[in-house]
């Protein structure tokens, strides 16, 4: 069952960093073998949509418009390559001149092994086409066989894009430079005041991706909240509300880890950050930030530590890929066949009493026998999720009072003998099959925790990784799942191609801890320091009514008397 279709809005280079890792994984999932069709739960038509290029060849691309600033798609061409779209040459849109001329070529950016690789994949095929039933041979792809390590190659995100996008989804803010040292894009004033040069650019856009839906969902944002972008973001969401009062907004605040000190650059992302969180909050039905560092303060760095991960918090490439991967699973019960929860239901039923700020713990990967069911599998953890989940939202302890709760697995029944029999299953059986799952489960965490709601979903689709995502898996893993071996001897090497992973969406305490410590900081801080915000008009009394909605949005987390 179709639920409707969710639009993606990217703004700002770190988000366009986790949405790049996410198409990519969404793209690795595409089943091309007929043989195995009908045996995937996740519906790619929610997020993708089917298009023709002139010549008449199916295209399946991201319902996603992408903002960036100038100098900062490398090797990427601003309307893609996928429809050979060329813009007129300069040249030909200015009067004749009749003196001399000169001409100037910078040199091209060069691409990396990854990028040449896929260059010459495709070369030899007249047109990529990206739908499900497409040629078998593309899923044997070298891109998708080869192991590469571009650690030291990658400088933005769109070195590791392996998804064509449609010519309709990049919007570059052309008045700024990407890495700019002189008149950086770094204030949300800056971020209005572009909004209004870029509204009909932006609008013409999105409308054409919003006329191709029959059932929109709603929206998702990747946002910056953290410079100039937290400013566009705000006008975007705003606009989407009063345009779309029923759709649902889910504003996904990512958070590279930077090696920044305390000083005005850290007060002033600070800032950024407070206004962001307050005006787009009024808007949104859901707001997530996300992190690999634990703490909320901003020249602190207390990376996240995971089991089976060996990543470097300061690269972007790393660090986004895990938030991407643990994306990809939380959302997937408004993206599945299954049809669990609309995005506006999911959203409203965790966000009650105006707790509208999500946290997210993540298990990537989740060490699963192949053999291991459901059961043995809760009856190894002992009652405690929290035991194989990792908590990725900035400011939220591992242990907090927990209001609701939406738990995601996937990939738990994907063992290489399940899906040798799944070929042979009828998609009304397996739904059966997964629905009597999804009752064990759920019985699981009422027992667990009898005073929060709790409610599941279970995908049997696995997290697909392929390349280009880092190598930063652990080479030997321990294994849950099986109750009598649980030593130190029972270890495996993982498959990093399929991994079993499971997410928890959740509304906390924690959220309030997250909220107090920005207050803290913020309340030190006198924005008439910053000049910028008053050359925009900004007043001090804009930056007080923000903290005083944050305060406000504190107290709705106070903890009454739930389970930890």
């Amino acid at each position: 069952m179709n639920l409707g279709e969710v639009i993606s809005i990217q703004i700002g280079h770190y988000s366009n960093f986790v949405g790049a890792h996410w198409w990519n994984l969404q793209e690795a999932s595409f089943i091309y073998d007929p043989s195995k069709v009908g045996t995937s739960q996740v519906d790619h038509d929610v997020m993708f949509r089917e298009g023709m290029t002139k010549n008449g060849q199916i295209t399946y691309t991201p319902r996603l418009i992408a903002f960036d600033l100038k100098g900062s798609l490398n090797t990427l061409k601003e309307e893609g390559s996928l429809y050979n779209t060329e813009h007129s040459d300069l040249q030909d849109q200015l009067a004749p001149w009749p003196g001399p001329t000169e001409k100037y070529c910078a040199e091209p950016a060069l691409k990396n092994e990854f990028l040449r690789d896929l260059e010459q994949e495709e070369s030899g095929e007249d047109e990529m086409n990206y739908k499900k039933d497409s040629a078998n041979d593309a899923s044997k792809s070298k891109g998708n066989e080869t192991q590469y390590n571009l650690d030291s190659e990658i400088s933005v995100w769109s070195d590791f894009l392996r998804t064509h996008w449609h010519p309709k989804s990049l919007c570059i803010v052309s008045q700024y430079m990407h890495n700019a040292t002189f008149a950086p894009f770094d204030t949300f004033s800056y971020g209005l005041d572009i909004y209004e040069k870029i509204t009909t650019e932006y609008e013409d856009k999105l409308h054409f991706f919003i006329e191709e839906c029959d059932h929109l969902q709603g929206f998702h944002l990747l946002t910056d909240v953290f410079d100039g972008f937290g400013g566009i973001a705000y006008k975007i969401i705003e606009d989407i509300r009063n345009e779309f009062r029923s759709k649902a907004i889910l504003n996904i605040n990512p958070f590279p880890i930077t090696n920044t000190s305390a000083g005005p650059l850290t007060d002033l992302k600070l800032i950024n950050t407070v206004l962001s969180l307050s005006y787009c909050n009024e808007y949104c039905n859901a707001t997530l930030p996300i992190s690999l560092n634990t703490s909320s303060t901003m020249d602190c760095i207390q990376p996240v530590k995971f089991s089976y991960l060996n990543y470097d918090p300061l690269s972007m490439y790393h660090s986004s890929s895990i938030i991407a991967a643990s994306l990809d699973t939380a959302t997937l019960p408004y993206r599945s066949l299954s049809g669990y929860f609309t995005a506006d239901h999911l959203y409203d039923t965790l966000t009650e009493a105006g707790r509208k700020i999500l946290s997210l713990s993540t298990g990537f990967p989740l060490p699963i026998c192949d053999d291991a069911t459901l059961t043995t599998f809760l009856e190894s953890i002992n009652g405690n999720m929290d035991s194989v989940l990792t908590c990725i939202s900035p400011g939220h302890k591992e242990r907090n009072s927990k209001f609701s709760r939406y738990v995601t697995l996937r990939g738990m029944t994907a063992s290489p003998t399940t899906l040798e029999a799944n070929k042979s299953t009828s998609f009304e059986g397996l739904q059966h099959k997964y629905s009597k799952s999804v009752r064990t489960l759920q019985q699981f965490l009422s027992k667990s925790y009898p005073n929060s709601l709790s409610l599941c979903s279970i995908i049997n689709d696995t997290c697909n990784v392929t390349a280009p995502f880092p190598s930063i898996f652990s080479k030997y893993i321990p294994l849950y799942g099986d109750v009598k071996a649980r030593d130190e001897n029972n270890q495996k090497m993982i498959d990093t191609r399929n991994i079993t992973t499971m997410t928890s969406l959740e509304s906390s305490s924690g959220s309030q801890s997250y909220l107090k410590s920005l207050l803290n900081q913020a309340k030190n801080i006198s924005i008439r320091r910053y000049h910028q915000f008053k050359e925009n008009g900004m007043e001090e009394d804009t930056y007080l009514e923000a903290l005083n909605n944050l305060s406000n949005l504190a107290e709705t987390y106070c903890e009454i008397d739930y389970d930890l």
